[in-house]
């Protein structure tokens, strides 16, 4: 060591070099460290300055792209509405080209239309006029040849019930393809042609032919003697029926119950004009009274009996009074009432198996499209009897079966009326109501008169009650708007559409096309 100097010099020992290096060296760390902090203190502000240029150089950035933006936005908004406008420009050029042609179109079809209708116009006035001049003779009565007017009045009903006038029109009738001799339907034909279309100058015609031949198939009309003109409706009704009956296209309907059974027996056997137009079914009811099990059985009738003399007692009882008017609708009401059938008309009950009494009730299950109705009078009815039968009759709450639109409305068309103490004695006249000009007039034999209304006829004691009546079948409205399409599909079945008359003929090709197509997913 070196010695101890009191003076101010610095210590120059090892121990004070090392101690001033080592100060030295930590003021160097020092120095360094804050040299250190300084450059990050200055880079980390360099950093932040960086990127607040980058934050506002990507706000400049934004703010020029939101401004192109806008402005390719405003472009393409303008761009869009140019081509609306253009497009609404288009359609409205369209729709005035396609109204043009509709209304071009509906020009044409209006012209077509006018012309079908002019044509139509034309030919039913045609029509008319050539019906006119064929059955302009209307007043023309039948002889009488020997207490005939039961056969006069009763033919000359049939001559103005509308189906016979047209199925007889023609000479050469239909019935001549049945291959049967037809005796009664040909002589029936000629008196058709001779009031309707030959006699036109003369008064009356004698059809002494067809007496001759009803005298000939049936002896009960034989001869010069009163007959009665319900016996006569009915023996031509059958005989002729079974002169033109044809062989029938029915097809027969799988069932087992007793309707279906009895129409695939009658139908496939029977077929003509006069079925279409006076038969009609009748449903019969019949119960034991013992083990109350009902049948039912089917029938067929061409004429419906109404006996008056009961009718008024079954009305009597009902409404409890002396003496009250009879109307149709009264006999509708009784000939549907249940009746007890006991003592000898006791029925055999295969249930029971032994006599027992029994209900009984006749009911219409169908309606004709002309229906005969015979007021049976019977003996010892008083003549004063007042009876109602309207020009219009609705029998639809007492018919079973209602087919399609069928309202089963009537108009009445035809009286036969008898005057006298029975049917078998006394005169016979008929009440027609003209096809021709729809009005009334009465055929009492060989002369013919116009009558305002036949229900308020009275001659002698007899007080206008008359003994046939023959009702037409109002036929339904039809909407004169609409057609029908009619189409065949799968197994023969059946589809019928309504569509308007006016309908577009693409349109229709449309429906035509979802038609076939229907009818490709039914196959």
């Amino acid at each position: 060591l070196s010695p101890i100097d009191n003076g101010n010099h610095e210590l120059s020992s090892p121990i004070s070099l090392m101690v001033n290096k080592f100060t030295e060296n930590e003021s160097t760390k020092d120095e360094k460290k804050e040299d250190i902090l300084l450059v990050r203190s200055n880079l980390f502000e360099d950093e932040r300055n960086r990127q607040k240029q980058k934050e506002n150089e990507g706000k400049e950035y934004k703010k020029i792209e939101d401004k192109e933006n806008r402005d390719i936005q405003k472009e393409n908004e303008k761009n869009k509405n140019e081509e609306k406008e253009n497009e609404e420009k288009e359609n409205e050029q369209k729709e005035n080209e396609q109204k043009e042609n509709e209304n071009e179109e509906n020009d044409q079809n209006e012209n077509k239309k006018n012309e079908y209708e002019n044509y139509i116009d034309n030919k039913q006035n045609e029509n008319n006029k050539e019906e006119k001049e064929e059955f302009k003779v209307i007043l023309i009565g039948l002889n009488n040849i020997g207490a005939t007017c039961y056969m006069n009045a009763t033919i000359q009903c049939l001559c103005h019930v509308p189906n016979i006038k047209n199925y007889f029109k023609d000479k050469q009738s239909v019935y001549n393809d049945t291959n049967k001799k037809c005796e009664l339907t040909k002589e029936f034909n000629k008196v058709v042609n001779n009031l309707w279309k030959e006699a036109k100058n003369k008064k009356y015609y004698t059809p002494t032919d067809f007496k001759n031949c009803i005298s000939k198939m049936n002896p009960l009309f034989k001869g010069i003697a009163a007959n009665d003109s319900k016996d006569l409706i009915i023996f031509l009704y059958e005989t002729m029926h079974n002169e033109i009956n044809k062989k029938s296209q029915y097809q027969p309907v799988n069932g087992t119950d007793e309707l279906t059974l009895f129409r695939n027996d009658y139908y496939s056997k029977n077929s003509s004009f006069l079925i279409n137009t006076f038969y009609f079914e009748i449903q019969s009811d019949l119960t034991c009274q013992k083990c109350q099990i009902p049948k039912s059985s089917y029938n067929i009738a061409n004429i419906i009996i109404f006996p008056l003399e009961k009718v008024r007692e079954y009305k009597t009882l009902k409404n409890r009074e002396g003496f009250c008017a009879v109307t149709l609708e009264d006999c509708f009401e009784h000939y549907q009432t249940e009746e007890v059938l006991s003592g000898e008309n006791q029925i055999y009950c295969n249930n029971c198996q032994g006599m027992a009494n029994a209900n009984t009730k006749n009911v219409l299950y169908t309606s004709p499209e002309v229906m005969t109705i015979i007021l049976n009078r019977g003996k010892g009815l008083e003549f004063e009897v007042n009876f109602e039968y309207p020009l219009v009759l609705d029998i639809d709450k007492y018919v079973t079966e209602k087919k399609g639109n069928d309202n089963n409305k009537y108009e009445l068309i035809c009286i036969l009326s008898h005057y006298g103490e029975s049917s078998m004695a006394g005169h016979f006249i008929a009440f027609c109501r003209s096809p021709v000009d729809g009005k009334w007039y009465c055929y009492n034999d060989a002369i013919v008169t116009p009558s305002e209304d036949p229900r308020h006829q009275s001659s002698g004691n007899y007080d206008g009650i008359p003994y046939v009546l023959y009702y037409q079948k109002v036929k339904h409205e039809e909407n004169t708007d609409k057609i029908t399409l009619y189409f065949i599909y799968k197994e023969g079945k059946q589809l019928f559409l309504d569509v308007d008359k006016n309908i577009k003929a693409k349109d229709l090709i449309n429906l035509f096309e979802f038609l076939l197509f229907i009818n490709f997913f039914i196959n």
